[in-house]
């Protein structure tokens, strides 16, 4: 009854129903915001804060000055990596040129975000297991042997994972593998790092870089200090997020707001027939389950067209500011979506709930209107 009541008043209906489809579209398309500011404005994880790099490209910062980077309270992660640049390869009866680069623990994590094939945990475990960075001039799968010429000596390493691309910065026509710290020593003998790289707290200042630079003081090293540009980012984002949850915030608020305020009204309009059901024989049980139906039925074909609506919008919006800029997929916005139906199915909950208790503390004269 309660179903057939809020479908009575065809104009009715569709007002409700449209202005919830109305809040959870925009709901869901301003959502997208969340993400173009993450990409916008949040550095990547693996971005230092500050790199220490070998002036001659060589292994040559002992890993005891990495330990000591460490032991400042001032650093949140530091981590080195080992390079050999221009390695011959060959892999299927084809030549490469590669630059074989050893990643640590925290770096095989952020890597294992662009795994698109294999498995991070068999480099980091094994040893002679490699990552391979895919290119358009190669055809290298997992499984596949690659043998290195390193110092005149053969090493047969294979391929456990393929990255989709790298963050380091790379060379045409140059491939590069990744291996653990413990694979690189085995074939280069080497154990020194080529560079070093760190990041600080939030709270780090100017001073505490210059701290770090103090220790490679007696080493041939580069600094790169980005410290500054980074907090710079971390601000705007901060900055950002407060306008931009605040304004989702807004939308929140004014369609709790409005579905209350709408329900309410809606139940006070219809008083006298509520109140003629009684006069019949309907109990306050059964009137409560039909208003809770009506509103019901309000909120569930609202979300319905909300979702038809609002998901297109999302993708579009989605693909505009975010996938065609920095290349990120879109999928279903399940969190948002999840989100805002609870809210709306909530709200639909408690604007019942007052009105419904007016009714049953009203005496049936009263209710009609007699």
């Amino acid at each position: 009854m309660g179903v057939h009541h809020a479908k009575a008043r065809k104009k009715n209906y569709i007002l409700m129903t449209g202005a919830f489809a109305v809040c959870i579209t925009l709901f869901l398309t301003f959502s997208t915001l969340v993400g173009f500011m993450k990409n916008a404005f949040t550095p990547p994880v693996w971005t230092p804060d500050l790199s220490i790099a070998s002036e001659a490209n060589t292994c040559c910062l002992n890993k005891a000055l990495l330990e000591e980077v460490v032991q400042n309270k001032t650093v949140k992660r530091a981590y080195g990596r080992m390079f050999a640049y221009d390695i011959p390869a060959i892999s299927n009866a084809t030549s490469y040129n590669t630059n074989v680069i050893s990643y640590e623990e925290n770096q095989f994590e952020w890597a294992a975000e662009t795994l698109v094939d294999g498995s991070i945990d068999a480099v980091m475990q094994r040893e002679n297991q490699v990552l391979f960075v895919q290119t358009e001039n190669t055809d290298i799968q997992v499984g596949d042997n690659i043998t290195l010429s390193i110092d005149n000596k053969e090493h047969t390493v294979t391929v456990a994972g393929i990255l989709a691309n790298s963050p380091l910065a790379r060379i045409d026509g140059t491939e590069t593998i990744f291996c653990s710290e413990k694979t690189f020593s085995a074939l280069t003998g080497q154990n020194n790092y080529t560079i070093i790289d760190v990041q600080f707290h939030n709270n780090a200042s100017a001073e505490d870089v210059k701290d770090i630079e103090n220790i490679f003081s007696d080493s041939e090293v580069i600094f790169a200090d980005k410290l500054a540009q980074v907090q710079q980012q971390r601000n705007l984002y901060r900055a950002f997020s407060v306008l931009v949850y605040g304004f989702l915030s807004i939308i929140v608020a004014i369609t709790i707001f409005h579905i209350m305020n709408t329900i309410s009204i809606g139940v006070a309009a219809k008083m006298k027939e509520y109140g003629a059901m009684r006069a019949i024989g309907m109990s306050n049980r059964q009137l409560s389950k039909m208003i809770y139906a009506e509103a019901g039925t309000y909120a569930i074909r609202g979300i319905l067209l909300g979702c038809i609506i609002g998901v297109p919008m999302h993708w579009v919006i989605f693909v505009s500011l975010i996938t065609n800029i920095w290349g990120t997929a879109w999928s279903v916005p399940f969190v948002p979506l999840g989100s805002i139906i609870a809210i709306v199915l909530f709200a639909s909950f408690l604007a019942v709930r007052r009105p419904a208790k007016r009714l049953h503390d009203m005496s049936i004269v009263e209710n009609s209107g007699l």
